[in-house]
């Protein structure tokens, strides 16, 4: 799902929250007014519309075509959905080149999501060469807006030693700030990395927590977690663990 950013259009402030609320078309009539006197907000807006089909018709071409001339101008947000038009071959031919390329721009202007998918294609050399040490560098930047997937990769190529050197103590520290955003795949890592000692000491009591909370959303690598870390604990942890139950 795209989303939709202020527009000024003929003197008035328009946004997404009064589309539903007032007549779709005449709000995308206002865009198309304003994205056509060359208002690079409106033509991202006319974008989003096209590619969730809000009063128009459904059309990944459309969207393509207002998220470059957007783009054309700078907007970031534009420069990334056309990113991931390219990426997914929507409105436009697939090509991994020149997803790159849009992410970059949006990239350089901070977008998180253009850093993240900019960094996974350096870690897999899609539309660029392979270069972890790049893909960690891009990685890095988008983690500073502290979102929990981000983390969770970055504690991942700490943990596997890609584009750094191998650093368990990292990985669990990314993990467990993913974790405590509710990702259930650090959840499950981090328990295990409590469950093994590994970059943290061991804490069986921790790795059944974590393990727990995974199983809870449903990894079922987690629920036999849960059952190995159990019949390991001591009677005073087993204690402690009826009180956690509670």
């Amino acid at each position: 799902m795209r989303f939709f950013r202020y527009a000024i259009a003929a003197g008035l402030i328009i946004c997404s929250t009064t589309l539903g609320q007032q007549n779709d078309k005449e709000i995308i009539q206002l865009w198309k007014l304003a994205a056509e006197q060359g208002n690079a907000t409106a033509q991202y807006n006319l974008g989003v519309a096209y590619d969730n089909g809000r009063g128009v018709a459904k059309s990944h071409q459309e969207a393509a075509k207002w998220y470059r001339l957007a783009a054309d101008q700078g907007n970031a947000e534009a420069a990334y959905n056309l990113g991931v038009a390219y990426a997914e071959g929507q409105g436009v031919l697939q090509s991994h080149l020149e997803s790159v390329r849009w992410y970059r721009l949006a990239a350089d202007q901070s977008h998180e999501n253009a850093q993240y998918n900019l960094g996974l294609a350096y870690l897999n050399g899609r539309g660029v060469s392979k270069d972890p040490k790049e893909a960690l560098k891009f990685i890095q930047l988008a983690v500073k807006h502290g979102d929990a997937h981000v983390q969770a990769k970055l504690g991942e190529m700490y943990y596997k030693g890609e584009g750094v050197d191998q650093d368990e103590k990292a990985a669990a520290k990314w993990w467990k700030l993913a974790s405590e955003q509710g990702h259930v795949g650090a959840q499950y890592n981090l328990g295990t990395m409590y469950f093994m000692g590994q970059g943290i000491p061991k804490d069986y009591l921790k790795a059944f927590q974590w393990y727990s909370r995974a199983a809870e959303q449903g990894n079922k690598n987690a629920i036999k977690g849960k059952s190995s870390v159990e019949k390991l604990m001591s009677p005073s942890q087993k204690d402690e663990l009826k009180r956690f139950k509670k």
